[in-house]
């Protein structure tokens, strides 16, 4: 005997065109760029145009998208409208598609590997800082690390990392500190696959 009856065919076909729905979302790098930079900090749309190079307009549709796929929430802060990511599920879903384009070798062992001599450097903007961090690492962002780089200690080797696996601001900043002497390295992800293992802190 057929269990199966419409009833059941209905809510299947119902559950995996929300599926599709979702990965019709994903299918803007756009949209991408806008949940990669919200799993950074909670951000207004008017932020989330500058760092996606689109106009306001633009921006806001996107947004209106995500939000409909359930992707992304709001919340009011004065006259201003903030997004952030649905939950950590979000986030999960974002690395898991990371992994697709461009797999880790040593997924698990992630952290920054300190031999109590080493100054792990975050150079992404204070917002993101503020919004959670590697515990113990110092803020830096990149465009003051140029102006600050005699300042930091020679006597120290330095770690540095921004955003997660596709972010070019940590190698920048490697540069930058080995161009004024100092012994660095960058790591291979950043805080967004490290939220995933609980490494990071709020300051």
């Amino acid at each position: 005997m057929n269990s199966w009856n419409k009833e059941d065919r209905a809510a299947s076909a119902d559950s995996l065109d929300a599926v599709a729905r979702v990965g019709k979302c994903l299918a803007h790098g756009t949209r991408v760029t806008m949940l990669d930079r919200l799993a950074q900090a909670d951000r207004s749309v008017g932020e989330l145009a500058e760092l996606a190079g689109v106009k306001l307009t633009t921006a806001s549709a996107h947004l209106q998208i995500l939000k409909d796929a359930g992707l992304v929430v709001t919340r009011r802060d004065g006259t201003t409208v903030v997004y952030a990511l649905a939950g950590d599920h979000v986030t999960a879903l974002l690395l898991r598609l990371y992994d697709v384009v461009a797999p880790l070798t040593e997924p698990g062992a992630q952290a920054p590997a300190g031999t109590g001599r080493d100054v792990v450097i975050d150079v992404r903007p204070p917002q993101e800082f503020a919004h959670g961090h590697y515990e113990g690492a110092v803020n830096v962002p990149l465009d003051e690390l140029a102006a600050r780089a005699r300042e930091l200690p020679a006597d120290v080797s330095y770690v540095v990392y921004c955003r997660g696996r596709f972010c070019s601001l940590s190698h920048d900043a490697v540069e930058i500190l080995r161009a004024h002497g100092h012994t660095a390295r960058v790591t291979d992800v950043g805080v967004l696959e490290w939220r995933a293992l609980d490494l990071v802190s709020v300051s």
